[in-house]
């Protein structure tokens, strides 16, 4: 049997950082018939959903060697791990090879996780599962991210993601096309908000927009205006019992007329139902993460710059990576070693605790 560790393409490799969890190599990349005349290798992983996929690799060598990914005969669109935009099925090998790798050992730290979860009696659909998960005051909870390029400029597919992702919640979300000529026209204040049922809203009118027309990114709304907008809401049953909204715009300074699709001058305009406020969002550099919790009586939406949510992404990918085995339900950790961390991070707080107090110290 053939495999990619017997290709010339295995040197490419050689350069790659470890990554914590890892069980592929290229071993396992197996060489199959060939749909192009091109070398073909065949791997089996799981996705970071614990799904399992299988891919084939054709590989050539231009200045470097690269792969284009298929499924089923069909090409895979590589998507960034941190700024989840898609990047096209033609990639270098070795970030193939990497972006494969990565995705079975998050893969497989899911499934090993979900597998320890369900060896208690609180698992389950059952009622009397249920009935044990309240008792213990363990509720379901769940996180999807994507990013606007996805939608292709058409608020009718961004509708689509929000009801598939908002389905085991009470929570509903619109989203439409705004003029950002007209939106021009009204200058809105970004707000921050909060209210709970049966109290006054507390509004705070934090940044004006002075030229929504000019809104590709985030950064455009403003210097000083903060890359992200987050729509948050507790629901009781279909009501929203508490709102919390940030870098939001009333109802009232939204255009009263949605625009069809392909208007170029346009933002979205997203709201959690009935709470009267909206988040813009720039449609082509823009990520979108969801989450809920407490059986989905919990909702927030966070919209945000794609490269300043890139980054933060990218520091929390790497936390995870050098963690892993902290984040693995299955796996033992030895008492001294937890000390030994926990004396570590001791340190480094009393450390930047020193700084801080020099630096008011200077400033006073």
């Amino acid at each position: 049997m053939t495999t990619l560790a017997d290709s010339p393409a295995a040197k490419s490799l050689l350069d790659l950082p470890p990554v914590a969890g890892v069980r592929l190599d290229p071993t396992d990349f197996i060489k199959v018939a060939s749909r192009q005349n091109l070398p073909t290798y065949r791997v089996e992983f799981l996705d970071i959903q614990m799904k399992t996929r299988v891919f084939d690799l054709e590989i050539w060598e231009e200045d470097d060697w690269y792969a284009e990914a298929y499924e089923k005969g069909v090409p895979v669109q590589m998507v960034h791990p941190d700024l989840f935009v898609q990047m096209g099925s033609v990639q270098p090998l070795a970030l193939w090879y990497d972006w494969i790798c990565r995705s079975d050992a998050k893969g497989q730290l899911h499934r090993r996780n979900h597998d320890f979860d369900q060896s208690f009696d609180w698992a389950g659909d059952s009622l009397e599962a249920e009935i044990k998960r309240v008792e213990l005051s363990i509720s379901r909870a769940g996180f999807d991210v994507t990013h606007t390029d996805s939608f292709a400029g058409s608020s009718r597919k961004f509708q689509e993601w929000l009801d598939e992702h908002t389905r085991l919640t009470p929570a509903k979300f619109e989203v439409f096309k705004v003029s950002a000529a007209r939106l021009a026209q009204t200058a809105p204040h970004l707000l921050a908000v909060s209210r709970t049922q049966g109290t006054e809203v507390e509004q705070v009118a934090e940044y004006r927009v002075e030229d929504p027309q000019d809104v590709t990114r985030f950064d455009d709304f403003g210097p000083d205006i903060p890359p992200f907008s987050i729509l948050e809401g507790q629901m009781d049953g279909n009501i929203i019992s508490a709102f919390h909204g940030e870098n939001v715009i009333s109802e009232d300074d939204l255009p009263r007329w949605p625009l069809s699709e392909g208007f170029d001058s346009a933002l979205y305009a997203v709201t959690l139902k009935n709470s009267g406020y909206y988040a813009l969002i720039p449609p082509c550099s823009s990520q979108v993460m969801l989450h809920w919790d407490e059986d989905g009586a919990h909702v927030t939406l966070t919209l945000a710059d794609d490269m300043w949510q890139g980054y933060q992404n990218q520091l929390a990918r790497m936390h995870v990576d050098r963690w892993m085995r902290w984040y693995d339900q299955t796996e033992y950790i030895d008492p001294e070693e937890l000390n030994g961390v926990a004396l570590a991070l001791s340190a480094v707080a009393i450390e930047i605790a020193e700084v801080e107090d020099a630096a008011d110290q200077t400033l006073g």
